[in-house]
């Protein structure tokens, strides 16, 4: 029976701790088409499951206070009750703030399984204990194994192998599964301890005293961690794509660097010096995002979480309390995670213009890791104790002065124009690093770079910037043109020369793809984009053509037409841009209306999946005239986007062909930039026109064929900088 008993216990756990983490990436995986492939999904999704996760502690804290038999029949109710309320799917809520919407719309889905699997730990625990085992370690392992499964399991083999349909219906039933087990669990455990109630009156320890202080050191500790978990997951996605892959990945490490901390012992002044040199790197990475690839980003940055992340934890579980008291120290931890996420997600981008979380929590951290002196020594000699005092701070000022004086006009204008002066706090944070021996000398660069940042200089001669759900955009002036950048990503340009403003630039030069496609459309063409950008295809129009932009990001509009000709000054007769997702406005559209679609729709460098999918690509073939054109734009650092299309062609969809536009030097000189775009049409003699035109061809037989649909997503077969040996 006592075998048997915590069998069912560690099971009952395990399978908790794997629901609870598994349907999280599942439904923000839902979500997404919904609110246009956006980063800040995932952000605000997890906001909402660490709110769910503190009231199911308080909940399981509060059961757990009653008697043995009071909270025995409270825990079964919840769970059985809990069961014909179970999620079929999601029940969208309509509203004008998408992050309300994202949190009405799960609470009104899953806070009540949410909070039942939330407290089932604790609970548990108590009831593992009532039955005569003192030490729960074995329960802490198996909640500890579910979460890691999950986390792993769902982007490397559930979301590769199932659909959604098929994620939702075996979720529902492991939950069915799980309350049958739990209810079973309770069952044998009441008959080993035969009602006793000792357990309950057992709370000589319950009187230790904690301070407040220790309190909100926990609370600090929890948000920093949590802010820092956010931050880093919103820097990946934003140039990569939001997919569940780079959601749990973060979230993985942020638990692992959980379990280490409450398992063992690092000396505080390894993970502190690891976190230092993490946080310069990082910081470096915000001055400069380009600086490397993909797979530095990774390392980078998932390293800082990881090592700060302990680093934050170790110090928790170093000041955590006697076991009696654990329930109240697991809540403030709860209420510190929830504190960062709603501080991250939902009050910086009502705060900041630019995205100002990520270099705050840095200078947080770095404030907390020299908060017990692990790198400050006195230096042998006088002098280089006075140089590591005011060497920094003196080069700080001279980077501000500078940048200010570039901004305004007063220096010389060759080095006004340039972006050097921008790059100035790099030497800075490093020559703190060298001197972080001294205490206080990092945390305060650190805290000088987060004001270069707040202030916008270290993105050049910034003419405007603005925030919204969507991620953060930037108009940028150089001495010969404007620029639109989202995230980290050149999103357009347009000639500053009177002459030349009419002249698209970048990827929407007239010698390349779309180029050589909008001048052989019919007179008249009827045409839909997805994605303005800076509506630069507006200019490729001719007299007679009708455009139609489709975008879901008020702000983009904002900045194109406050900032950019294009719209104002095409030849087109019409052009009209209508806020709305692309995909879901173009499905709005008869059939047969357009005689080209352009979907040109980016997140920073990601592009939303949901626009990449077979039904998406049938759906803008079935909006098209019978000889019309449905073009991609593709070009990315990151992902190789024709393994889709040639997935598409596989499944019998039909034939693609890719443009690789590669400028001569003299058309670089004029503006352009390399484009990648992939030209698809329901006539295949229209498409053998099209390549008989130049530059277009068949996408290589070779290249790996990857089948996206609404229901199944693959991105790990889609990865080529973080793979180097796939070369398509």
């Amino acid at each position: 029976m006592r075998l048997a008993f915590r069998i069912l216990c560690v099971a009952s756990v395990f399978l908790s701790a794997f629901l609870l983490f598994v349907v999280q990436p599942m439904l923000a995986r839902i979500l997404l088409p919904l609110y246009g492939g956006a980063p800040a999904v995932w952000n605000t999704s997890l906001v909402f499951f660490q709110i769910a996760l503190l009231v199911g502690y308080a909940c399981a804290t509060f059961i757990a206070s009653r008697r043995p038999i009071a909270s025995g029949i409270m825990q079964a109710t919840l769970l059985l009750a809990s069961i014909p309320f179970l999620p079929r799917g999601l029940r969208v809520h309509e509203k004008s703030d998408p992050s309300m919407a994202i949190l009405i719309t799960l609470s009104a889905t899953i806070a009540l399984h949410f909070v039942v699997l939330a407290s089932n730990s604790i609970f548990t625990q108590r009831w593992y204990v009532l039955a005569g085992d003192e030490n729960p370690f074995w329960l802490y392992a198996a909640s500890n194994a579910g979460s890691l499964s999950a986390l792993l399991a769902y982007p490397l083999i559930i979301e590769r192998v199932f659909g959604i349909k098929s994620q939702i219906r075996f979720w529902r039933a492991g939950y069915v599964g799980f309350v049958a087990l739990t209810v079973l669990m309770m069952l044998v455990g009441w008959r080993r301890f035969g009602g006793r109630t000792a357990f309950v009156e057992t709370t000589s320890v319950m009187n230790e005293p904690i301070a407040m202080k220790r309190r909100l050191g926990w609370l600090l500790r929890a948000a920093v961690g949590t802010s820092l978990l956010l931050s880093v997951t919103t820097q990946i996605t934003t140039d990569v794509g939001a997919t569940p892959l780079f959601w749990v990945l973060p979230l993985a490490l942020y638990l692992v660097s959980f379990i280490l901390a409450f398992s063992t012992v690092v000396p505080r002044r390894v993970l502190a010096v690891a976190t230092t040199i993490g946080i310069a790197v990082s910081m470096a990475l915000v001055i400069l995002p380009s600086l490397l690839s993909l797979s530095g980003l990774l390392i980078v940055s998932l390293g800082t979480l990881f090592v700060g992340s302990w680093l934050c934890h170790q110090d928790l579980a170093q000041t955590r309390p006697s076991a009696s008291r654990l329930a109240e120290f697991y809540l403030w931890i709860a209420a510190g995670g929830a504190i960062g996420g709603v501080l991250n997600a939902l009050i910086a981008p009502l705060i900041f213009d630019l995205v100002g979380e990520y270099p705050l929590t840095l200078f947080v951290l770095a404030a907390l890791v020299q908060m017990d002196r692990p790198l400050a020594e006195q230096y042998p000699r006088e002098r280089m104790r006075q140089l590591s005092i005011y060497l920094p701070p003196l080069t700080v000022a001279l980077a501000l002065l500078f940048a200010w004086a570039a901004l305004s006009g007063i220096l010389p204008g060759a080095f006004a124009q340039s972006s050097l002066w921008s790059l100035m706090p790099i030497p800075v944070l490093f020559m703190a690093l060298a001197m972080a021996r001294h205490r206080g000398q990092f945390p305060f660069a650190v805290a000088a770079v987060t004001l270069f940042v707040l202030m916008g200089l270290h993105s050049g001669r910034v003419v405007a910037h603005a925030r919204s759900f969507f991620g953060v955009l930037f108009v940028t002036d150089s001495e010969s043109e404007r620029s639109m950048i989202h995230g980290t990503t050149l999103h357009g340009s347009q000639r500053k020369e009177p002459n030349l403003r009419s002249e698209p630039t970048a990827y929407y030069y007239r010698g390349g793809p779309f180029g050589s496609v909008m001048k052989a459309l019919p007179p008249g063409a009827e045409i839909g984009v997805i994605g303005l950008g800076t509506g630069a295809i507006a200019a490729l129009a001719r007299p007679g053509d009708r455009i139609t932009f489709f975008e879901i990001d008020p702000l983009v509009e904002t900045m194109a037409r406050a900032h950019f000709t294009y719209l104002v000054s095409s030849a087109a007769s019409q052009v009209q841009v209508r806020i709305r997702d692309g995909r879901l406005a173009v499905a709005d559209s008869a059939p047969g209306t357009f005689d080209s679609i352009i979907a040109d729709a980016f997140s920073s460098d990601g592009i939303p999946v949901h626009l990449l999918t077979r039904e998406a690509i049938d759906l803008y073939l079935s909006r098209v005239k019978p000889r019309g054109l449905v073009l991609f734009h593709i070009s990315n650092r990151h992902v190789a986007l024709q393994r889709i299309f040639r997935g598409w062609e596989s499944a019998g969809g039909g034939t693609a062909a890719m443009f690789v536009f590669r400028p001569t030097e003299q058309q670089s000189a004029d503006g352009a930039t390399r484009a990648v775009v992939i030209a698809i049409s329901p006539s295949p003699e229209r498409l053998e026109e099209l390549m008989r035109s130049g530059g277009w061809r068949r996408i290589d037989p070779a290249t790996p064929a990857v089948v996206w649909t609404d229901d199944h997503i693959d991105m790990v077969a889609v990865l080529r900088s973080l793979l180097p040996w796939r070369r398509n």
